[in-house]
């Protein structure tokens, strides 16, 4: 479920990367993210305009966190640059540095070194350590945590991506490729390459195109355990859900699908009898025109006051799940019991 936290994160990522075309090169960042993607698209980025004449293998220099030291990184990054204007160093994982390591780094970026640029990516930093916390707000860093897009948001991506590959996409692609993989851009620029693959010399894909080589498997699973809710079978529905797990899905990921299912069939009920165009209503509902009958559909399967009821129950569940020591799968398979329950 999107919040207006992760909202504001993923705005903050655009204008990070707005920043880094626009505005001098700052002498420390630090990138972490779920997103690796975006990750790596920084770094590289970073390189590349530290470099502008090319790649320069005498002034930049590589570490791993779980490889190196705090000194080794200062050192290599307090160096003159040679022969050139700049010097850069790239630390990857850098939350494997321990502490005491991490607080000599933070010294570091508290007065770094104007001549270099010293990158310090991975996944996520403790914040509750004092040196992490430093680090993150010493006066010669820039900061960034790059989290995953929003379903909308990364159909958008999915657009401009095609676009720079030059290959132009028919309305319901993206959001085809972000239901069939998810919203992760390495699968979905993997999706992508397979698509421009297959259309070839064309280089205009149509939705058919798309379903031909992304087959929809996942939206289909959880389209069919919501089928199952609403008709109270309950084994079916567990068994659905257990096909998305081993399909490589996360029971926080499998839930967040489930929870935009819900709120499609939610938005389903109240536009199915406006008399809206499909058009108009799958822009209300979030899904393709072609889908609006079966999202209406659906939503008739539901008394009236069981989808607000479902809506609350998932997140009760996505709470517990981010804060209980139980088991997330059977924190999910509460979750269909309560759904299949006969109403009170």
């Amino acid at each position: 479920m999107a919040t207006r936290r992760n909202a504001d994160q993923v705005e903050e990522g655009r204008a990070f990367f707005r920043a880094l075309a626009e505005t001098p090169l700052a002498p420390v960042y630090l990138i972490t993210g779920e997103e690796r993607f975006l990750v790596d698209s920084a770094v590289r980025r970073i390189v590349e305009l530290a470099f502008p004449g090319g790649r320069d293998d005498f002034n930049l220099a590589s570490y791993h966190g779980s490889e190196t030291t705090g000194t080794t990184v200062v050192g290599a990054a307090s160096q003159a640059p040679m022969f050139a204007a700049r010097r850069v160093v790239v630390v990857r994982g850098v939350e494997a540095l321990s502490p005491t390591e991490l607080g000599i780094v933070a010294d570091y970026a508290e007065n770094p070194a104007q001549t270099s640029v010293l990158v310090l990516e991975g996944l996520k930093l403790d914040l509750r350590q004092k040196n992490s916390k430093r680090l993150q707000t010493a006066a010669g860093a820039a900061a960034i945590e790059l989290v995953s897009l929003p379903p909308r948001d990364a159909a958008a991506w999915v657009a401009r991506q095609a676009k720079r590959r030059g290959l132009a996409l028919d309305g319901d692609v993206g959001g085809h490729l972000v239901d069939a993989v998810g919203t992760s851009l390495a699968d979905l620029d993997l999706a992508l390459e397979r698509v421009a693959l297959y259309v070839g010399a064309r280089a205009r894909a149509s939705l058919s195109d798309a379903e031909a080589v992304v087959p929809d498997t996942r939206t289909r699973s959880v389209f069919d355990l919501v089928d199952h809710l609403a008709s109270r079978r309950l084994a079916d529905a567990t068994a659905c859900f257990h096909r998305l797990l081993d399909q490589g899905e996360s029971p926080i990921g499998a839930l967040a699908m489930i929870a935009r299912q819900f709120r499609q069939l939610t938005v389903a009920r109240e536009v199915g009898g406006a008399g809206l165009s499909d058009r108009d209503a799958a822009a209300a509902i979030g899904c393709p025109p072609f889908k609006v009958r079966d999202y209406v559909t659906a939503s008739r399967a539901f008394p009236d006051e069981a989808l607000p009821r479902i809506l609350g129950e998932i997140a009760a569940t996505d709470l517990a799940l981010k804060s209980s020591r139980v088991r997330r799968e059977l924190l999910v398979e509460r979750l269909f019991v309560r759904i299949c329950a006969p109403a009170r």
